[in-house]
């Protein structure tokens, strides 16, 4: 067998098998950052936080004061590659966010802290770079 024919079955063997890998995975509901425009402290109460985010808070803490605060973990990973039997690249990008939510006793948000770092995740898949 000529040694250019065996050249050409090794280079098809190591490139047939490629692929693209895109992978997204979501902490909650990504959405929470946004939703969470509708909530107006001072007005909207504690049993009204379902309706309009979605989701039950990821954990809470009570106040000694009274009250609670509450926090809501979202965020969103994208990962994106190309696999080659003789190469791979991949790259993940991830943005977290926490958002917390100030209840007084009497059951109104008066504060809200929400965080806005899992917006725009963007795809990416060669690994090399900024």
């Amino acid at each position: 067998m000529p040694r250019w024919i065996l050249g050409a079955v090794l280079l098809a063997a190591a490139v047939a098998p490629a692929g693209c890998v895109f992978q997204k995975v979501e902490l909650n509901d990504p959405s929470i950052g946004r939703k969470a425009q509708a909530i107006v402290p001072g007005e909207t109460r504690e049993e009204q936080l379902l309706e309009i985010l979605g989701v039950e808070p990821t954990s809470f803490i009570t106040l000694k004061e009274g009250g609670k605060l509450l926090n809501y973990a979202y965020g969103l990973s994208k990962t994106g590659g190309l696999n080659l039997i003789v190469f791979n690249t991949q790259r993940t990008n991830t943005g977290l966010d926490t958002m917390f939510l100030k209840v007084n006793p009497e059951g109104v948000v008066t504060k809200a802290w929400v965080g806005d770092h899992s917006e725009n995740v963007e795809w990416d898949w060669w690994a090399f770079g900024e």
